[in-house]
């Protein structure tokens, strides 16, 4: 059962990957099984049938039942969920903040730390899955600069921080730039072209609050510990999880059914994932009724206005359910 969606039942994504046999076509060996599974079934001797396939498992590779309809339901659920919800969450937590350089630290993929480049304190991200231990940050077969340039210099590797947007400077594919709490990066060369979403020449890539990020603006040097710290408070927010209750008689009466609830901290430019709540050790009525309930919020949708959230579902659930906001 997935850890992360436990209203879906049949799958492990995307803790792991599910481990599915391949399906089988008919064989001679096998058709005398199946036409007994068959008589059965159109006898309406429906415990009998499935003890067919139970006594002779590798008819599960071969009929197709409910029972493989919602493997790939789930999974396929699982899917669009991580995608559509929860993707942006797992980049934002998949780098792993190391701090200075260690040449006796075997790390791992998107380990970033800081390395002392010509006097000036630079971080790198590391690209390799099998990174040697004592391999510096500034072999670029395992290794890419998370570096600043100057104003006259060529851009970094990968994503360059250029402080905050100015009118006046010229700017290069891939520079990263702040403006409005937000972090921009550049689809193409530019000068006096203000960050906006009407135009691609800059992509939003992420929003923050005002008081959470800033840039030191001298021409060449970015300060990793500013760079870290703002990133390591962005996982710390992402983490987060703000608990919810929609009861079950607060819904509206007319489709689609709403529900507005109060979320200390809730702002319209976060777009935290709904996670389960669902208290360790419940009893399996309460834990059927809640999953019932959660797989209800699921299929609807949500969005955070500044301290609230609304909830839009197309069928009302049947009981009172506290939901975690994780990111809020």
């Amino acid at each position: 059962m997935s850890q992360t969606y436990t209203d879906l039942t049949e799958t492990m994504f995307p803790d792991s990957m599910d481990q599915w046999d391949r399906y089988l076509d008919p064989t001679i060996q096998t058709i005398s099984l199946i036409t007994q599974y068959q008589n059965f079934y159109n006898q309406g001797k429906f415990e009998e049938a499935n003890g067919v396939i139970e006594n002779n498992p590798i008819l599960k590779r071969i009929i197709v039942n409910a029972s493989t309809m919602n493997k790939t339901l789930d999974a396929i659920m699982a899917l669009q969920r991580f995608y559509f919800s929860d993707f942006q969450a797992y980049l934002q937590n998949i780098i792993q903040l190391k701090g200075e350089y260690a040449s006796t630290v075997k790390y791992p993929k998107y380990s970033v730390v800081t390395y002392i480049v010509h006097d000036n304190t630079e971080a790198f991200l590391c690209l390799s899955g099998n990174c040697p231990i004592g391999t510096p940050p500034t072999n670029t077969n395992f290794w890419t600069p998370w570096t600043a340039r100057g104003e006259k210099g060529d851009s970094g590797t990968g994503l360059t921080p250029r402080g905050t947007y100015s009118i006046t400077k010229d700017y290069y594919v891939n520079d990263m730039v702040s403006y409005n709490n937000v972090w921009w990066y550049a689809t193409r060369d530019n000068v006096e072209v203000t960050p906006s979403e009407s135009d691609r020449t800059w992509v939003a890539l992420l929003k923050f609050s005002a008081d959470l990020l800033t840039f030191d603006n001298h021409e060449t040097t970015l300060r990793s510990s500013t760079f870290q710290n703002a990133l390591a408070e962005l996982a710390k927010r992402g983490e987060h999880v703000t608990p919810v209750t929609l009861t079950a008689a607060g819904w509206s009466e007319t489709l689609p059914y709403e529900q507005t609830v109060d979320v200390p901290g809730g702002s319209a430019e976060l777009s935290p994932i709904m996670v389960s709540m669902l208290p360790d050790g419940a009893e399996l009525a309460a834990q059927k009724a809640y999953n019932k309930a959660f797989g209800v919020l699921s299929s609807g949708t949500a969005f955070l206005n500044d301290g609230s959230a609304t909830f839009k579902v197309y069928k009302k659930p049947a009981v009172d359910i506290t939901v975690g906001l994780k990111g809020v």
